[in-house]
């Protein structure tokens, strides 16, 4: 056996046994190498192989530390819920942010538990001003503004007030449903310009520009919802000339940002300074949906208002989420963290994509972005999906029930979104299985 397996080994049964348990920090590279009479190399890539099968973690200037104890291995679940967009538990740094929470308590001490600034932390505000840079984010620690979730701000945005005299907002169709339901609860005037998977029709947003009515656009540039698309960087550098050109505000919901892995495929707000251009991002989705932390960069003029409808709403976001949250991005645990997700979600996709891409089925076609938590099954022929949904719950089958309207190859089509996100492997292939199966008998409900 090779030395470095030998290392991997011992610290395996290490944690078996309990010896080393979630949280404790390994020895150092140094120290290990002296104990098992081997050089640093060997130590190094030994903690490598651990590290890349998600055993240990890197803290920078740290050390070593052990994740959580793995669970067992279980037999596929009898439903497989292709409706949710809740991510993988296996996924969740439990361990690792629970050290980070009690060292936040710690270092900050009685700061956490007074009233807090609206804006957000301010250690992590700044923290977050050089973390957005390795996205090609480049904005000042004061356009920053910290809410619960990238929901409240959204919510936030959709009651600024951005000009005197334009009231209508437009977006994009189909688009994420919370925004359709916003609108409907504020009785906002709006406009809808239609996106397929080819992209967005340009000249459309143009015209509608042109008729000065429009405050702001409300897009998702990257990994759309519920598409999975993400505009050219033509299409990006387009839309915030037209925005500049027309005084038009752009909100960047980067919903899923955190997953993209195409260095080329960069954020609508990386290819201008602008002061059209708004940015949010949530961390919820793709970090612990129970930590609610959103981030929102705005043109330094609207800060003020941002603030004082949030302050309607919550007096600050949770300073110790907050702090605890500014660590675990200090620490490197969170781009860590980051690397293992947008690994895991590309193999999923992967694997959907491997498994789909020979299936013919009259009357259907499968829409698979790069990465993301969901792709789209598309019926271009008449289907009655209402009978569909039945006999897939009749089979252990869970879907989203929203049917949505989608272009497909310049022909309008039926689609629903299937979510793989808190799917294991196993369950996910049972379930493709069994999606293809009930699939190519739909035949039966044809529409007449």
């Amino acid at each position: 056996m090779f030395r470095y397996k030998q290392i991997v080994e011992d610290i395996l049964g290490k944690i078996a046994e309990g010896s080393l348990g979630p949280g404790m920090k390994l020895p150092g590279i140094s120290a290990c190498a002296k104990n098992y009479e081997c050089n640093k190399a060997t130590v190094i890539r030994a903690y490598q192989e651990l590290e890349q099968n998600h055993v240990i973690y890197a803290v920078s200037k740290s050390g070593y530390y052990v994740t959580e104890t793995r669970r067992q291995e279980r037999e596929p679940s009898q439903v497989i819920d292709f409706s949710v967009l809740n991510p993988d538990i296996r996924l969740l740094p439990y361990k690792e942010f629970n050290h980070c929470i009690n060292l936040a308590v710690d270092r900050y001490k009685e700061d956490l538990f007074l009233y807090g600034d609206a804006k957000g932390f301010l250690p992590l505000r700044k923290q977050l001003v050089t973390f957005f840079y390795e996205d090609q984010i480049f904005a000042k620690e004061e356009q920053f503004c910290i809410t619960s979730g990238s929901q409240q701000a959204l919510n936030i945005l959709f009651q600024l007030q951005y000009h005197d005299h334009k009231k209508k907002i437009l977006i994009e169709e189909p688009t994420y449903h919370y925004i359709t339901d916003m609108i409907q609860q504020y009785q906002l005037p709006f406009e809808t310009v239609r996106r397929t998977f080819e992209g967005i029709d340009l000249k459309e947003v143009e015209r509608i520009f042109r008729k000065g009515e429009i405050s702001f656009f409300y897009t998702m540039p990257r990994l759309h919802n519920p598409m999975g698309t993400s505009y050219s960087e033509k299409t990006k550098k387009k839309l915030i000339q037209l925005a500049e050109k027309y005084d038009v505000f752009i909100i960047e919901d980067d919903f899923l940002g955190n997953l993209n892995f195409n260095q080329k495929n960069l954020p609508l707000y990386a290819y201008g300074k602008s002061d059209q251009l708004i940015y949010v991002q949530g961390f919820s989705k793709t970090f612990m949906p129970g930590i609610r932390l959103g981030v929102t960069i705005l043109p330094v003029k609207l800060v003020s208002k941002f603030i004082w409808i949030k302050k309607l709403q919550d007096l600050n976001t949770s300073v110790l989420e907050q702090a605890a949250f500014q660590l675990f991005i200090e620490s490197g645990m969170y781009r860590h963290h980051q690397y293992k997700i947008r690994i895991e979600y590309r193999k999923k996709m992967n694997l959907v994509r491997d498994y789909l891409e020979n299936i013919q089925l009259p009357g259907i076609a499968f829409a698979i972005p790069e990465t993301g938590f969901y792709f789209c099954i598309l019926f271009t022929g008449k289907r009655n999906l209402r009978l569909l949904f039945r006999s897939m719950e009749a089979n252990q089958i869970k879907l989203d029930r929203e049917i949505r309207l989608f272009t497909y190859r310049g022909q309008e089509v039926e689609g629903i979104r299937v979510s793989i996100a808190k799917l294991q492997p196993d369950d996910l292939l049972l379930g493709l299985k069994k999606l293809v199966e009930l699939l190519f008998s739909s035949s039966q409900f044809i529409k007449n």
